[in-house]
């Protein structure tokens, strides 16, 4: 009996194990991903402004020709509707 009781709890162990590493894998993936529908408009109304915030340009970026003064440098956009 006591056998049986230890199998099942590893096994929920490692079950728990898998889904703790499916999510630590994918909710950045998921998180990541611009919405520009109406919802996501409308929640933006009414907003006085947004600050950015420019870090440091990631290496594969800077292969491809991006630096941080071309992004300091990219034209502000007024769109007050």
């Amino acid at each position: 009996m006591a056998t049986h009781a230890h199998t099942a709890t590893s096994v929920c162990r490692i079950l728990i194990g898998v889904v703790v590493l499916w999510g630590a894998i994918s909710l950045p993936v998921l998180g990541s991903c611009a919405d520009d529908g109406d919802l996501a408009r409308v929640t933006l109304r009414g907003l006085q402004g947004v600050y950015v915030l420019l870090e440091d340009v990631q290496p594969e970026m800077a292969r491809a020709g991006l630096t941080t003064q071309q992004l300091q440098q990219f034209p502000e956009v007024d769109k007050t509707s």
